[in-house]
């Protein structure tokens, strides 16, 4: 996936660790895996109407209401809308979903999208994007509800965790801009050394071949995370099952106006061995 940190500045860089043996141990797939790809290539001038939405659950056990003892979940979801009342509309974009098991570095989704866009009598562009990752670990047998229990008992395995990711944006009142975004996201390994990852990245700039130089819109993104690990894995121990790092995190940026480069990248991992991105 073509990466934006090669023409703009990358505002954030974001690596999650936590201590000796906590930390997400991703699901395996299921047996039969699913792979789904997209390719919209549209120039046009006039009304655009789109939406795509993206949830995808995966258990080592079963899909239930809690975590059944030494259980993972992961899920992921995807949303996107493009909306104009009319104007030139150029778009290329590709989407990739591939559920099985992937190692360090390659990810289940992604997706890029390339939009240019020039008001035309009074018009304007809405667009919205969301992307996010959420990892359940637990030795806990309840299943009232899912339960961040952070340890197994008497084992060398790797405590619970209760893991979550989000990425946004938003533009509104779009005249005249050029907008590429890229998303990616990992909730599926074979083993402990494939990290849970999410990645966004978005960047507005002029029209290229634009006479004002500049791009005319409302731009927002949001990146949040949440995170719960623990780390004993002897349950004859007090500290068993007790939250041993907690980490919570907000990004909230907005622009409006003429805007000459506005850039964000959001990297995320957590696991027991980081790759280099």
């Amino acid at each position: 996936m073509t990466k934006l940190s090669e023409i703009g500045l990358i505002l954030l860089f974001l690596l999650c660790t936590v201590g000796n043996g906590a930390a997400d141990y991703l699901p395996n797939s299921t047996l039969e895996t699913q792979k789904i790809r997209v390719l919209t290539l549209i120039d046009t001038v006039g009304v655009v109407i789109q939406k795509t939405t993206l949830s995808w659950d995966v258990s080592t056990g079963g899909l239930h209401d809690g975590l059944l003892y030494g259980e993972r979940q992961g899920s992921l979801t995807w949303s996107d809308s493009v909306m104009t009342n009319g104007g030139r509309y150029r778009e290329t974009r590709t989407f990739n979903l591939d559920t099985a098991m992937q190692t360090a570095g390659m990810p289940n989704f992604d997706q890029t999208r390339v939009i240019t866009y020039e008001s035309e009598g009074g018009s304007h562009m809405l667009m919205n994007e969301a992307l996010s990752i959420a990892l359940y670990g637990s030795v806990s047998s309840t299943e009232d509800q899912i339960m961040c229990v952070f340890s197994k008992p008497d084992t060398a395995e790797i405590p619970g965790f209760c893991n979550k990711a989000s990425a946004k944006s938003s533009l509104r009142n779009v005249n005249s801009a050029a907008i590429t975004t890229a998303g990616s996201a990992r909730i599926t390994g074979a083993d402990a050394s494939v990290p849970a990852a999410l990645t966004y990245e978005i960047s507005v700039m002029p029209v290229l071949d634009s006479d004002i130089g500049y791009a005319a819109a409302t731009v927002s993104t949001l990146f949040t995370l949440s995170i719960q690990e623990g780390r004993e894995t002897d349950m004859k121990l007090d500290t068993w099952n007790q939250t041993a790092l907690e980490l919570t995190f907000s990004d909230a940026s907005t622009v409006s106006g003429y805007i000459t480069a506005f850039t964000k990248v959001f990297e995320y991992q957590s696991g027991l061995a980081l790759s280099a991105r």
